[in-house]
């Protein structure tokens, strides 16, 4: 598995980008809520979703649940925008893990090129939305949306969108623009690579962060 600055995972061997929670039409759900949030959350992370699809040449990809954020108009449009991506890139399948917001929202009009799931075993690997303790392979995950807090040279805190792997799991960021987080609690072993500036680095262990007030938390 290849990590990338996006937010999403890239498996050669199967030509599959994987990503996490994209959450697509939640800005426009709280709008029509009342509550004033930025347009365009929604167009761009399925953009970017196509430019690291097209960039590696992806034929499939894995999103492991919260495909959309609830119920609503707006997913009409996001239906709209799926079918003109599939039938310009015909080859693209898009296998969604129902997570718990996609319960609630609803599955998408039927598509030759979407399919839905519960979970996924391939080989060894096994996708779901939120993690098990039932692991018998490696296990994908998302759901936590998890973020890293670190101190700054500076002595600041800061936060950032990370992945999360440990011996037998990865859980994955939320690849959605307009999503929150939950600092993780990295247990020793762990290794955390937070994402920033275009760029993915691993920082140091739970053990160091206490030791010398660096890296994640």
């Amino acid at each position: 598995m290849l990590l990338l600055a996006e937010g999403a995972a890239w498996w050669e061997r199967t030509r599959t980008v994987i990503a996490a929670d994209t959450h697509f039409g939640k800005a426009e759900h709280f709008r029509s809520l009342g509550v004033p949030v930025p347009c365009g959350t929604s167009e761009g992370s399925l953009q970017l979703l196509m430019d690291v699809v097209r960039r590696f040449g992806a034929q499939r990809v894995i999103v492991l649940g919260d495909l959309l954020h609830a119920d609503g108009p707006g997913n009409n449009q996001i239906g709209d925008m799926l079918s003109a991506i599939f039938e310009a890139n015909p080859n693209v399948e898009m296998m969604v893990i129902r997570g718990n917001h996609d319960v609630t929202a609803g599955d998408l009009p039927v598509m030759r090129n979407l399919k839905y799931v519960d979970e996924l075993v391939d080989g060894a690997l096994e996708f779901r939305h939120m993690p098990s303790e039932r692991v018998k392979g490696f296990e994908m995950a998302g759901h936590i949306h998890p973020v890293v807090s670190m101190w700054s040279e500076t002595g600041s805190r800061v936060r950032a969108k990370c992945f999360w792997v440990g011996p037998r799991q990865i859980v994955l960021p939320a690849f959605g623009k307009f999503t929150g987080g939950a600092a993780i609690q990295a247990r020793e072993g762990d290794r955390v690579f937070a994402i920033g500036d275009g760029e993915i680095e691993e920082v140091p262990s739970v053990v160091k962060t206490r030791r010398k007030r660096v890296g994640a938390e």
